[in-house]
């Protein structure tokens, strides 16, 4: 494993697999552990990313609500209605959201100064990436994420202070509408 800059990931398989995968659309199916539970949490859905516009995530079990992150707010939908609270409000979600779009971009060196990034290539030829947040109050909200996966990206594990998330994601299209 090692941590490495912009100029390193330029190159990386991993870069590019996130890169499509910016500009794509998966079903998703998402265990979480709570700490001090032994119940283990199950939802599904769709995620919808398309390049300079957005990411919706949609939950279709085991409630229908849906979150889209556009380039200056966050939509929420779910059983309460429509509410949309804008980046400005949000301040570690523009910062990811400014650095998702420059990455798209091709600055392989967007998350410098966000997260520090460890890549390491998988024994049967996958990446796995795993990123911890630079700044404290990030961490409060998630303290490391590990994405893994070979032409495009498969799996996520979202470690937070009490909680543990794996995602799988699955027939992945191409174009994210």
């Amino acid at each position: 494993m090692s941590l490495f800059s912009g100029l390193f990931l330029a190159a990386s398989a991993a870069v590019a697999a996130l890169q499509a995968a910016l500009d794509s659309r998966a079903d998703w199916t998402m265990t979480r552990r709570l700490d001090g539970s032994d119940r283990v949490l199950v939802s599904s859905g769709t995620v919808a990313c398309t390049a300079g516009q957005g990411i919706v995530w949609e939950t279709t079990a085991p409630f229908a609500a849906s979150v889209a992150m556009t380039t200056n707010s966050m939509v929420f939908v779910d059983e309460e209605g429509r509410r949309e609270k804008s980046l400005d409000e949000l301040p570690h979600y523009a910062e990811i959201r400014a650095a998702t779009d420059a990455f798209v971009a091709g600055q392989t060196n967007a998350f410098d100064g966000v997260f520090d990034i460890r890549e390491t290539t998988c024994a049967d030829g996958g990446w796995r990436l795993t990123l911890v947040p630079t700044v404290a109050a990030m961490r409060r909200l998630v303290t490391e994420v590990e994405l893994s996966g070979a032409a495009l990206p498969t799996n996520a594990v979202l470690r937070a202070p009490g909680s543990v998330s794996i995602i799988r994601f699955r027939s992945r299209t191409a174009g994210g509408r």
